[in-house]
């Protein structure tokens, strides 16, 4: 599995608990709560696979159980009388046989999103449903059953499932894929400023989850005795969708509790005579409420009141201290002078680039070259085009007149992922993935084959010691710096850092100009750095170029093009530069003045006492 370095010891050790505890419960019960214990296990899988795609990678589909009544009708036809692969050696075959349906339904997700998405796979589902009712695939006919084992047998084999499965979904969350799903659940723009193809995390997140599905198809099967498709029809999969964000079905905690709530539910809804739609209105109020708090349901509340209570009693994970300020090291800008008069090569180089939004031109024949070993400055007012031509350079427009090479290699057509693998950037806004920590955040960041030991130091360089804290939990100015931990992490041959000083103190720009200035040496990248403090571009950068309207209008040695009065004009505009200057002269003849008078004075003392 790609990218497996560490499975979290606590969940799975909670799970092991639960499994233990549960098993023992379940073969106590009499046979009919046995069987429904069992029913519930098989559609806590269902919530494992719900969970997965849109728990963690947020992506709102509702076709997972349309896909768990493929892999069902599998079962059913492989296990009746006279079939060919009896159970449980059937569901193996349900589940991959679900996995290329589920590639088939990540299609619309590579384009759609959110109500979008919900929509075109709630098509899928009554596509699905109706092909099925029309007996149109094998196994799908209410006249095909399936001898079930006995309810000890049916739920030890629904209960074993779920905790297999729900280890390897803990599993899965701490390796590469699990850690590209989480990212793109936050922003799909940051995942791929990190290196993360959006596309396969989206396809692998629907291939796994559509296993899942097969799987949990294939145990009702066994549980109902056929596949009958009213078992799969629209209603019961949006109550399953509603019960799974109800209950956080994201962790394995809230997809175990989709599955005993909607089973014992039903049961004991039956028991009293009345109907099971009002579990399901009830599901649907508690999905609302829980969308519209944004608390992350059932297993999200326990979560919290856990921490909680591992902080009162001491034993939840340290608080980050505060980084240690440390001021920039007078040879920094220096050093990257001299590598870029030495000849160093060219990092990145951006040669007329052009970009025009319909009659807007948002950048005219731009050129610029970052050399390695250097920090250059880019500067201007807002709007000047700086971000659209970071965007430009690292892939996030659509198309662009000019061209972008790093390292002499044109990079021109390449996707944004792809790119990361030779320029970084971070953003303006913070894109951390708050439920990861700062060691899973940059190792999802990481070239590959980045050591623990490597990802730990460049930690230690921004000024984060390790921490179980989750990002979430760190101060933003923190989160800023672990973000350039993430662009180093990649190991590119630039790094665009987009206004990183926003927010901060006096004391901590200086830290963070010392920070950047020692990347060129540290880490052998050429650094663009777009920010509005002067200060800081001053102790930082040896060079600068300036940005207005979209256009070059100066370029050079830092002190010199920034007070170049073409500069200052356009960042305080000719009126305003116009009263400075003004005011500057009133101040200076006013001085002139104090300073004669003050003279005189003297002068007429010294007459007197001569007198």
């Amino acid at each position: 599995m790609p990218g497996l370095r560490r499975v979290s010891t606590p969940s799975l050790l909670a799970l092991l608990a639960v499994v233990v505890v549960g098993g023992l419960v379940g073969m106590s019960l009499s046979q009919y709560w046995m069987y429904v214990a069992a029913v519930g296990a098989a559609q806590a899988v269902f919530g494992l696979s719900i969970g997965l795609v849109y728990g963690q990678a947020r992506m709102l589909s509702l076709c997972q159980v349309s896909l768990g009544a493929v892999g069902a009708w599998t079962v059913a036809d492989l296990s009746q009388a006279g079939g060919s692969l009896p159970l449980p050696w059937s569901l193996f075959v349900g589940a991959a046989l679900t996995v290329p349906l589920g590639l088939i339904c990540a299609l619309p997700a590579l384009r759609l999103r959110n109500i979008n998405l919900a929509i075109v796979t709630l098509g899928i589902v009554v596509a699905v449903y109706t092909v099925a009712q029309a007996g149109q695939v094998p196994g799908s006919n209410p006249t095909v059953f399936v001898a079930p084992p006995s309810n000890r047998v049916l739920f030890l084999m629904c209960w074993l499932s779920f905790a297999v499965l729900g280890a390897l979904t803990i599993v899965l969350r701490r390796t590469k894929w699990g850690l590209s799903w989480l990212a793109i659940a936050r922003s799909e723009r940051a995942a791929a400023s990190a290196g993360v193809s959006v596309t396969l995390a989206k396809v692998t997140a629907f291939a796994v989850a559509a296993a899942l599905a097969g799987w949990a198809g294939g145990l009702l099967v066994a549980t109902f005795g056929s596949a009958d498709p009213a078992n799969f029809d629209p209603v019961q999969v949006l109550t399953l969708f509603a019960l799974a964000v109800m209950m956080g079905a994201g962790y394995w905690e809230g997809a175990l509790a989709l599955g005993i709530f909607n089973a014992f539910s039903a049961a004991l809804l039956s028991q009293f005579g009345l109907s099971p739609d009002i579990g399901t209105m009830v599901f649907a109020v508690g999905a609302i409420g829980v969308l519209g708090a944004e608390s992350g349901g059932f297993s999200g509340d326990v979560r919290r009141l856990l921490r909680r209570l591992q902080r009162r009693l001491g034993r939840g994970p340290r608080p980050l201290p505060e980084p240690v300020l440390r001021a920039a090291p007078a040879s920094a800008t220096d050093r990257a002078a001299r590598a870029a008069a030495n000849g160093a090569p060219v990092a990145l180089q951006v040669t007329g680039l052009t970009v025009r939004y319909g009659a807007v031109v948002a950048l005219a024949d731009v050129s610029l070259q970052v050399h390695k070993g250097e920090v250059l400055g880019l500067v201007g007012p807002n709007g000047a085009g700086k971000s659209t031509l970071i965007d430009a350079a690292t892939g996030f427009l659509a198309s662009y007149e000019g061209s972008v090479a790093v390292d002499g290699r044109p990079v021109d057509g390449l996707p944004a992922h792809r790119r990361a693998r030779m320029v970084r950037r971070t953003f303006q806004t913070e894109r951390t993935i708050g439920e990861l920590t700062p060691r899973e955040y940059v190792r999802l960041a990481a070239a590959r084959g980045a050591s623990a030991q490597e990802i730990d130091e460049i930690l230690d360089f921004v000024g984060c010691p390790p921490t179980a804290q989750t990002l979430n939990r760190i101060d933003v100015r923190v989160r800023r710096l672990i973000m350039i931990a993430a662009c180093l992490a990649g190991r590119p041959s630039a790094v665009l850092i987009d206004e990183p000083a926003a927010g901060l103190t006096t004391e901590e720009s200086e830290d963070l100009a010392a920070r950047i200035a020692d990347i060129p040496a540290r880490f052998g990248s050429g650094v663009l750095l777009i920010e509005h403090d002067m200060e800081l571009v001053r102790q930082a950068c040896s060079s600068v170029v300036v940005l207005d309207f979209g256009r070059v209008i100066a370029h050079g040695p830092t002190a010199q093009v920034l007070a170049n009065p073409v500069v200052q004009a356009a960042y305080l505009g000719d009126e305003l530069l116009a009263a400075h200057a003004e005011s500057a002269s009133e101040q200076a003849l006013i001085a002139s003045e104090e300073r004669e008078a003050a003279a005189a004075a003297l002068t007429t003392k010294a007459v007197s006492d001569g007198r």
